[in-house]
């Protein structure tokens, strides 16, 4: 799911943002698992963001394990993937 997420992030940096950098972090905590991706693309207004395939399918395939996609534009586009590590853990994000 997480190799997914990095594999759409990376196409939609490039793809529509014309992002030359894009940080990847990843890390555990209370439970769950992390996925970062920011890039230093031209970013977009969220506010008029229409969903494409891409972030709907990466949201519909995180929920599918309790998970989360949560994205914003500040310098750039930035995603955040959040797993549960299990689903007692689902109940905390």
């Amino acid at each position: 799911m997480l190799y997914r997420v990095v594999q759409e992030g990376m196409t939609n940096a490039r793809r529509h943002g014309h992002a030359k950098h894009l940080e990847i972090t990843i890390g555990a905590k209370r439970g769950a698992i992390y996925l970062l991706l920011a890039d230093d693309g031209e970013g977009a207004d969220i506010a008029e963001l229409e969903k494409g395939f891409g972030l709907r399918h990466m949201q519909e395939r995180l929920a599918l394990l309790h998970g989360k996609l949560r994205y914003w534009s500040d310098s750039g586009f930035t995603l955040e993937a959040i797993l549960p590590e299990n689903e007692e853990a689902s109940n905390f994000l």
